[in-house]
């Protein structure tokens, strides 16, 4: 099997009456990192560590066996760069990438200082970008100035996470 690295993401559709409580236990499931609540085409983001992609496949069987779940993408993670230092923001916000040019969007979004993390993928995105902001407004703006600005870059998808 193919060793991961790192985070790998999970987005997952839900019945609208048992978001929180799939939150809840999609957050205890084992080698499950983080939950967010994402405004996007998926209602949840998972990230989870995972050392090959057997572990990545049973979790993904997991939640699909759930009745709360509708869908469920995997995004396995097969190289990750994390910035020294970033910090807690109010706004995360994650941008999946589909590029020609994987190298130059790599080291293009390693040089926007709201970028916290990426990860290398497959499937319909090479790229998954974690950023951190103050707000909305500044995103959009990191999104349209700097991300999308980045040559090789075919499409993009972003969701995006405030906090309560």
């Amino acid at each position: 099997m193919r060793n991961l690295s790192g985070k790998s993401i999970v987005l997952l559709k839900v019945l609208p009456e048992q978001l929180e409580n799939a939150s809840n236990e999609i957050s205890r499931m084992p080698n499950v990192t983080n939950v967010w609540p994402v405004l996007g085409s998926y209602d949840l983001l998972v990230s989870a560590g995972f050392s090959d992609y057997e572990g990545l496949r049973d979790l993904v069987g997991k939640l699909r066996s759930e009745d709360y779940c509708q869908e469920c993408k995997a995004h396995p993670n097969f190289m990750d760069w994390e910035r020294e230092g970033s910090e807690d923001t109010p706004l995360k916000g994650w941008v999946f990438i589909d590029t020609t040019d994987f190298k130059s969007t790599l080291e293009g979004l390693k040089k926007i200082d709201s970028v916290h993390w990426i990860i290398s993928t497959s499937g319909d995105y090479n790229l998954i970008a974690s950023i951190g902001v103050d707000g909305l407004q500044e995103y959009g703006d990191i999104i349209r100035k700097n991300v999308l600005t980045i040559p090789g870059i075919r499409k993009t998808e972003t969701y995006t996470h405030t906090p309560e």
